[in-house]
């Protein structure tokens, strides 16, 4: 899945005020987002940070573009196109060659070529982000689409 190694970050910062109240959630690893290099992580967003997904999920980046209390959104870039969106708190939405999904599971799963991403503490300064990944290939036979009459 993806190997979010930070490719870089903007110096743009999300939340520029902290409001009044405003307390930044607790991440694993705190802001070090060299703790993504193996895909794996939970961390601290408070600006915009682009994650290498390494081709995981026929993705190129994950890019944490804005964040509120409800989520966060994001912008996927691959080498077959791309998207975004929103991810809500608390869901685990799921991204891989040619689909993705989202639910409410209990922890992300990791699984080959697939990237699986749930914001967790999201507040008007900064949400974490975990992003969990397996290793690069072919998603697993139960997310290939199958065509009738090609195969099975």
């Amino acid at each position: 899945m993806l190997r979010p190694a930070v490719t870089g970050c903007s110096t743009s910062t999300i939340g520029q005020a902290h409001p009044a109240g405003g307390e930044l959630p607790n991440a694993a690893a705190g802001r070090d987002y060299a703790a993504c290099t193996d895909g794996n992580c939970e961390v601290l967003v408070t600006k915009t940070v682009d994650l290498s997904a390494g081709g995981r999920g026929d993705l190129d980046t994950l890019s944490i573009t804005h964040i509120g209390r409800g989520g966060v959104d994001y912008e996927l870039k691959g080498a077959h196109g791309g998207g975004s969106g929103n991810l809500t708190t608390g869901r685990v939405s799921t991204f891989y060659e040619g689909g993705g999904g989202s639910g409410d599971v209990p922890q992300p799963e990791a699984q080959t070529s697939v990237l699986a991403v749930r914001p967790t503490g999201a507040s008007a300064v900064g949400a974490v982000a975990q992003p969990v990944s397996g290793p690069p290939g072919p998603p697993p036979e139960s997310l290939v689409p199958h065509i009738p009459g090609f195969g099975g």
